[in-house]
C-alpha cells in the first residue's frame, strides 16, 4: 500500500474513460437495458456507474446507449459493487475478451 491508495492488482491498469459515451448493460434475459456511465476501462475491464449494486457473477450484456452503433459479442462479469457517496455504484467488470480498436470507436 502507498498512502491510504491500495495497491493496483489489476494485471491491466484501468484509465479514466472520458471519451466513451453511456452504455446499456443487459442482465439476463428477458429485461429492458438500463443506461450506465463508463468511470474507467481497460483492455479487459470496465468500472460502470450504476444506479443499483449487481452481484458479484452477475454476467451482463454490454453495447452502446445509441441504437445505431453495435458491439458484437461484448460481455462482462460483475465482480463487486462498491457504494459510492452520491449513492450510485461502481460495478466493477471483467470482459468476455480484449477490446477492440472498433470496439472502443463504437462506444465511444
Amino acid at each position: 500500500m502507498e498512502g491510504s491508495r491500495c495497491a493496483e492488482r489489476r494485471s491491466m491498469q484501468r484509465q479514466p474513460a472520458g471519451t466513451i459515451g453511456p452504455i446499456q448493460i443487459i442482465c439476463g434475459a428477458p429485461t429492458e437495458p438500463v443506461t450506465v456511465s463508463v468511470a474507467d476501462l481497460s483492455l479487459q475491464g470496465l468500472g460502470l456507474l450504476a444506479s443499483a449494486a449487481l452481484p458479484p457473477g452477475t454476467l451482463l450484456a454490454v453495447q452502446p446507449a445509441d441504437h445505431h452503433k453495435r458491439v458484437p459479442n461484448l460481455s462482462a462479469t460483475v465482480r463487486h459493487a462498491t457504494a459510492r457517496p452520491d449513492g450510485r455504484w461502481v460495478l466493477g467488470c471483467v470482459l468476455s475478451r480484449y477490446l477492440t480498436v472498433d470496439d472502443l470507436i463504437a462506444l465511444g
